[in-house]
């Protein structure tokens, strides 16, 4: 079997939580509620830390527990922003040293060098680089607007497939067509993506207006039509957890950002599943549907038990991941 033939898997490595920008919608850099009560309450506790790894140290061994699995595999790192890691760049290299491996960005191009990035790591060897414009903080600390798209458009020349999404916080609607026009101008077209939680006591996507939902429509040359909002793919089989997983800023490899069932660790070892598994998840995360097999559906008594243990174990796992962080 060569490497085309393989099974593919996508592993969504949430790298850090560190990040050049502080955009005041994001729960990890500005976190709220009850996250913001544990950050308060963990700096007069002082609590054990943890063997701390180094990815690019420890990068060979990471590697080969995945070879192990006989796949082919596309990493693809987010975060924070994964620039922020130390050695980044030598990470991305070497990963694509081997046949078998990919890598794909989700960056906010703020920071990093792109012209050694171009030299090391070839367009081939990249899936997709998702940039977000996070507008605010690009004005305030990240070089601004046109820095950003000549950062795009040198990537884009070099023949890299460079989406750039525009998030849509709600005080952006005044300014969200100049802004769009603006990028369109210098030849790159916004994906504008639904807001994902909270903006003065109310849940989005769920809390947008109809004038909203169509200019937000009116936008999305990428999705047309396209239901804005979470949806439930509960108690169908999914593939997440073999075809999908993810990597927390601790190594930990979980199912996917919405079941938080411990796999290992990609330190340590770990262990994806064999076959699709029921989603358990309330929301999907992510709202896709490509890693569904089919519509099946398992016993309800069993959902509930599962649904109930997976979000308690997930909890834990996320509290535990969260306060060993660095």
């Amino acid at each position: 079997m060569n490497g085309n033939e393989r099974e593919k898997s996508f592993v969504n490595w949430f790298i850090t939580e560190k990040c050049n920008f502080s955009c005041e919608y994001c729960s990890i850099v500005n976190p709220r509620g009850f996250r913001k009560a544990l950050h308060r309450f963990k700096r007069v506790v002082k609590s054990p830390s943890p063997r701390k790894f180094d990815i690019y140290e420890e990068l060979d061994d990471i590697l080969a527990r995945f070879e192990e699995s006989g796949m082919r595999f596309t990493f693809g790192f987010t975060g924070g922003e994964p620039f922020v890691y130390p050695r980044f760049r030598e990470i991305c290299a070497r990963i694509i040293q081997h046949d078998d491996f990919m890598i794909a960005l989700d960056t906010n191009l703020a920071i990093g060098d792109m012209d050694r990035f171009i030299e090391t790591v070839p367009p081939e060897k990249v899936e997709y680089i998702f940039a977000s414009t996070h507008i605010l903080e690009r004005e305030r600390v990240g070089g601004g607007l046109d820095s950003f798209l000549d950062r795009v458009r040198l990537l884009e020349e070099s023949g890299y497939s460079v989406d750039v999404n525009y998030v849509m916080y709600p005080p952006l609607f005044d300014r969200v067509n100049d802004d769009y026009q603006r990028c369109l101008d210098r030849g790159v077209r916004l994906s504008i993506k639904p807001f994902k939680g909270v903006f003065e006591g109310k849940k989005y996507p769920g809390s947008y207006t109809g004038a909203e939902r169509d200019i937000i429509r009116s936008l999305r040359h990428d999705s047309a039509g396209e239901e804005i909002g979470p949806r439930s793919w509960f108690g169908m089989y999914c593939g997440a957890g073999r075809n999908l997983i993810r990597v927390l800023s601790n190594g930990d490899v979980v199912r996917c950002a919405g079941d938080f069932n411990l796999l290992g660790n990609i330190f340590t070892g770990f262990r994806l599943y064999e076959s699709p598994r029921p989603c358990i998840a309330g929301v999907c995360p992510c709202y896709s549907p490509e890693q569904l097999v089919d519509g099946r559906q398992p016993a309800e008594k069993f959902l509930a038990i599962e649904l109930f243990n997976s979000r308690l174990r997930g909890r834990i796992n996320r509290l535990r991941e969260w306060w060993h962080q660095q």
